[in-house]
């Protein structure tokens, strides 16, 4: 769905008064008169001289506007992010029961070890826990180490050079997360997730009646793996993923429902459901 631009209000009463003049020019121009040909050629300079300022005018305010329309964005996906984090704290509220389904690791680290218990921001013992070797689980850690090390890195890059928590600096944050997303597989990465504390699961938290998901039978505590496919692991893939379908494609879901896997397959691109992400062991093979 395209967009309507709109212009400051000085800016646009220029424009209109550039093309009234540029009318009254070219009715001038096309009077045969020899005698008012360097008159029209001066003016022709001049206007051509405004008109070409009123087009880097309207170039700059187009790039100001994107500008602060990525500003916007930066600040509600930090929103989004925090109200993400609240929402996986809140879970447990509306879905306790399905949260207990599991061992009682399943709650993550922090809530597996006890609340009390000091551990590290990257919980290794977890994934030894979960059937990974140590030595894979030590060459997660010191992936996580080299990804922390780079955001530090760049938030003393970002303070020093005055653009710390803004739009810029969590484009670059996001860049290196969504880099440790490319060099993992599905299974690395989910574990990744899950030792360093950060959601792995996008649940249903209600299901639109009447809608895809509902025909498909989808239902409300659903923990969603993947779509067509392809591994789901927070809200914004499942928004990539459903956008790049056409509304009467058939694509697969692949679900968790009281500890079991089920594959469900809907019409349409937009599913119909509300989503919450949380934090639980995955199921390593």
């Amino acid at each position: 769905m395209g967009s309507q631009r709109r212009y400051s209000a000085p800016l646009a009463v220029g424009i209109f008064s550039l093309i009234f003049a540029s009318g009254l020019f070219l009715g001038r121009a096309l009077e045969r008169d020899p005698g008012r040909d360097e008159e029209r050629n001066a003016e022709a300079e001049a206007l051509r001289a405004e008109l070409v300022t009123a087009r880097r005018e309207l170039e700059d305010e187009q790039k100001e506007r994107g500008r602060l329309a990525d500003e916007l964005a930066g600040l509600l996906s930090w929103i989004d992010a925090i109200a993400g984090s609240q929402e996986e704290d809140g879970l447990e509220a509306w879905d306790g029961a399905s949260r207990s389904e599991g061992p009682a690791d399943s709650r993550g680290p922090e809530t597996a070890s006890g609340r009390g218990e000091s551990r590290s921001d990257f919980d290794v013992e977890s994934l030894i826990a979960a059937g990974l070797s140590p030595q894979e689980a030590a060459r997660l850690r010191d992936l996580w180490s080299e990804v922390e090390m780079k955001k530090a890195e760049l938030g003393v890059r970002a303070a020093s050079e005055g653009w710390p928590r803004t739009y810029r600096h969590f484009q670059a944050v996001r860049q290196i997360e969504e880099q440790i997303r490319v060099d993992l597989e599905d299974d690395e990465y989910d574990l990744y997730l899950y030792a360093s504390r950060r959601p792995n699961r996008l649940v249903i938290r209600d299901v639109v009646d009447g809608s895809p998901a509902s025909r498909a039978g989808l239902q409300r505590g659903d923990r969603i793996l993947s779509f067509d496919g392809r591994r789901v692991f927070a809200e914004s893939d499942l928004e990539e993923f459903t956008a790049s379908h056409g509304e009467q494609d058939n694509v697969r879901v692949q679900i968790v429902r009281d500890g079991r896997e089920l594959s469900l397959v809907g019409p349409q691109a937009s599913l119909g459901v509300l989503t919450a992400v949380t934090l639980e062991a995955p199921r390593f093979q």
